[in-house]
């Protein structure tokens, strides 16, 4: 055998051991800051790089040190997720095979702002962070410094598609 051929067959027999076992090199990456209104769904970003196949794995959102919501075992685990999140907390089971982890939180309220923290259990415990802002005038503010910025959105914001407004959007 060729010494690259020999090379390429250790590191593929590295990298299955590595899998095999659970010890393969990840990381979960959180999103900072996510905003939204009170009332809104929200999805919390988190997703693991590289991606691969969470479906076997525990995978725990934590929120003011509370488990809000735990897949084990193939599926939620209700008996240890927090009951306040029952029918206001999803994640997207589908997506488990590209490793996104990420968590929709419907109906916000005042009481959801803060760090929310996104672990995966594999051996060791990897987690990434995700921000919620819960403010209307944070919100607003945003969406008005973007109109102000860019006058085509303006324009579509206020659909106002006409001949005469699309020349001034456009300029």
């Amino acid at each position: 055998f060729d010494t690259e051929v020999i090379f390429c067959l250790g590191v593929l027999q590295f990298s299955r051991a590595l899998v095999a076992t659970g010890t393969n090199p990840y990381e979960v990456v959180g999103h900072e800051p996510m905003y939204a209104k009170v009332g809104d769904n929200v999805t919390l970003p988190c997703h693991l790089v590289p991606p691969f196949n969470v479906s076997n794995l525990t995978i725990e959102w934590r929120f003011k040190s509370k488990n809000i919501y735990v897949y084990r075992s193939g599926a939620k685990d209700n008996e240890t997720s927090d009951q306040n999140y029952t029918n206001r907390a999803f994640m997207f089971h589908d997506e488990f095979e590209i490793g996104n982890i990420s968590l929709t939180l419907t109906n916000v309220t005042k009481k959801d702002n803060g760090s929310y923290t996104c672990r995966v259990l594999n051996n060791q415990v990897k987690k990434g962070n995700v921000t919620l802002i819960v403010d209307a005038t944070i919100v607003a503010q945003w969406v008005e410094y973007l109109l102000s910025s860019f006058p085509l959105l303006m324009c579509l914001w206020a659909k106002q598609i006409t001949p005469k407004y699309l020349l001034i959007c456009i300029l």
